[in-house]
This record gives C-alpha cells, sequence and structure tokens, in this order.
C-alpha cells in the first residue's frame, strides 16, 4: 500500500511542490499523509481542482518481487478500501481505472459514478489495427486484401472483446513491436503499478 499511496504523493509533488513540503516524516506513504498533502494542496491552491487517478488496479497482485498486499487475502480490494477511505477535501477526486471485479466493491463510498468502458466498435478496431500497421502486408508494407482486412479485425474482436487495451497489445505482438513471445531470452515485462 505505501508504494501506491508513495507513488500518488509523488505525482502531486510534481505538481505542487508546496504540498508536500511541510509532511513530517518526510517521506511517510500513509493514508494520512495523503490526506493531508491533498487538504494542504487544495488550502494554497484552493483554484485548481485535483484529479488523482490510480490505473491498473486488478494488476496489482501480479507485481513481481514486491509484496504488495501485507499477507492480506486479497490485497487489491485492501489497496481500493484504504483508498476509498480517505478523507479527501472538497475539490478533489478519486478516479480507480481497473477492469471489472469483486475488488472495486468498496471503491465507491461518497456516491460516485461508476463508468464502464464500452468495447470498442468494428471500425474502432480496424482503426486501430491501422495504426498499428497490421492491415499491411508484413514483407511489402503494401495494403492487404478486403478480406483479409476484415478477417483481421474479426479476430482482433474476438480475441480481445472489444478491450481496448487488450487488443493495442495484440496489435503490438502482431507487428513484432511487443518484446513478448520474441525469445525465451527476452527481458520480463516490467510493471509500473501507478
Amino acid at each position: 500500500m505505501d508504494v501506491v499511496i508513495g507513488s500518488l504523493l509523488n505525482q502531486l509533488e510534481l505538481q505542487a511542490p508546496d504540498a508536500v513540503a511541510g509532511i513530517r516524516p518526510r517521506f511517510a506513504a500513509t493514508a494520512e499523509t495523503l490526506a493531508k498533502a491533498l487538504f494542504d494542496c487544495r488550502t494554497k491552491h484552493p483554484e485548481r481542482q485535483i484529479l488523482l487517478i490510480v490505473d491498473g488496479l486488478d494488476h496489482i497482485d501480479r507485481v513481481r518481487g514486491r509484496n504488495i498486499g501485507g499477507g492480506v487475502a486479497d490485497p487489491v480490494r485492501a489497496v481500493v478500501d484504504q483508498l476509498a477511505s480517505i478523507d479527501i477535501p472538497a475539490g478533489t477526486c478519486l478516479l480507480f481505472a481497473s477492469q471489472p471485479g469483486t475488488h472495486l466493491e468498496g471503491a465507491n463510498p461518497a456516491g460516485g459514478t461508476p463508468l464502464t468502458v464500452p468495447r470498442m466498435s468494428t471500425d474502432e478496431l480496424s482503426s486501430l489495427a491501422e495504426r498499428h500497421q497490421v492491415l499491411k502486408d508484413p514483407g511489402t508494407g503494401a495494403p492487404i486484401t478486403e478480406s483479409d482486412r476484415q478477417t483481421i479485425v474479426d479476430l482482433l474482436d474476438t480475441r480481445s472483446n472489444g478491450n481496448a487495451l487488450y487488443a493495442t497489445y495484440l496489435c503490438r505482438y502482431a507487428t513484432g513491436a511487443s518484446l513478448l513471445g520474441q525469445s525465451a531470452a527476452a527481458p520480463a515485462t516490467e510493471y509500473s503499478v501507478f
């Protein structure tokens, strides 16, 4: 949890260094420290609103080499519950961005509105594949046939289920832009949680 809060404090410090200047102990990454920094920022900069975006919650338990959950049964839910319990000042919003799951059940204590990103349309998937050069002949770079184009877009839709992030990974993998699957010696993917 301290990694997540530390990252949020760091991002806040980059935007408003004076908001965290008075925090003691200096590098305490606790919910109380974050709440104080947010309050101080809004007090010193009342004209500025704050949006904290916590993305990738569904990946927290997959970060290699870190004990994010501190031994709790569901570390993702523990992070969501602790962040959702922080008393944030007016003019501040906390946005959780994640794949759906039970870990988000406690993420809405103040009656905020959950938003579901709709699946990508066929046209959007086609545009994404076009931008990633998936709809070109890999040897020549020439456009492919309409039939092949439709087959690729249909496969992208089926495999990604319209999920923009997964569709992007598939496009990058198809064009060799992703390190995944290139060789057994390829470096492990590093995750930046927040």
